[in-house]
């Protein structure tokens, strides 16, 4: 990328970024400090420990859910973790609370979504659902940092422990989230060095085979709403790096090519037509969320 289209983006994440995003930003491009992030962070965080207000910006659900909740589990992955003992307390207290969890795992939706502007996926419905996701995701992050042996350490290594046996089990992936879920459930326990303890080993092979399945080959419809290369393939150190390396040289000319005239990166959705005035502020959030994700991208694989 030039150095021209570079500065584009930087004037764009700080005419129009959220807080959140801008701490990002200046966290991974700027030398910025960590702290801005966590503190632009517990903002979105409940008094219950879970996260609403619209961190996930496509629901803006001020009360705490799960899959907000998800969110900010990735965001402090993404930063390097060690978020405030607040933070980290919060999301646990939230998760052993019981709120938010049926059938063994924690829920797709929660029904106060229905009472905000949101977009149709996160409609609340009885059989509102996305499999294991976001559940695998919660269940690792509890794992990682509750008291070891602690009732929900133990309600955490059942969900873990079933999850890896479904996915094994299964013949077909369709649902990109919930196969992303896992993979980031493995990188976690890895990065930890708790493969073994907690016998994921058998998840890199499955991952492998949910990504021969779900990622899209054809550039040609990689600007509708699928699974590119970079969900699995997040810098030439993964694993699967080696058997996609062309496609993702493609993934990155693509994503090059897709600049907007204004700096940054468009959203390749909408809600439908409902709530018009909303997405319009939403989709202003996510592009600057999109922007952090895609540079970081680019530089990971040399292009920045």
């Amino acid at each position: 990328m030039k150095q021209e289209q570079f500065e584009k983006i930087v004037n764009w994440m700080y005419r129009h970024a959220r807080p959140l995003d801008l701490a990002r930003w200046r966290l991974h491009f700027e030398n910025g400090k960590v702290e801005d992030v966590w503190r632009a962070l517990a903002a979105y965080q409940n008094e219950d420990g879970g996260f609403g207000h619209a961190l996930e910006a496509d629901s803006w659900n001020p009360h705490s859910s799960p899959l907000t909740t998800s969110e900010a589990v990735h965001l402090i992955g993404e930063c390097g973790g060690n978020p405030p003992q607040e933070i980290t307390d919060g999301i646990l207290r939230y998760l052993a609370s019981g709120n938010d969890f049926s059938n063994g795992l924690w829920t797709y939706t929660v029904p106060t979504n229905n009472d905000y502007p949101h977009a149709p996926w996160w409609t609340h419905t009885p059989e509102s659902s996305c499999g294991r996701y976001p559940s695998t995701i919660l269940a690792g992050f509890a794992l990682l940092t509750a008291e070891h042996g602690s009732a929900l350490w133990r309600r955490a290594l059942d969900i873990v422990s079933d999850a890896v046996e479904d996915a094994c089990s299964r013949s077909e992936w369709t649902e990109q989230h919930e196969a992303a879920s896992f993979f980031g459930l493995w990188q976690m326990a890895a990065e930890a060095g708790l493969i073994e303890e907690l016998r994921l080993g058998r998840l890199a092979d499955v991952m492998g085979k949910a990504a021969s399945q779900l990622i899209e080959r054809d550039p040609e419809k990689w600007g509708g709403y699928v699974c590119r290369p970079s969900w699995f393939v997040e810098s030439p150190s993964c694993i699967y790096y080696p058997e996609y390396r062309e496609l993702m040289e493609k993934e990155l000319d693509f994503i090059e090519a897709g600049i907007a005239l204004d700096g940054v990166w468009n959203v390749n959705w909408d809600w439908g037509g409902k709530y018009e005035r909303e997405f319009a502020v939403s989709e202003t959030w996510w592009r600057g969320d999109i922007a952090v994700k895609n540079a970081m991208l680019l530089r990971r694989f040399g292009r920045l």
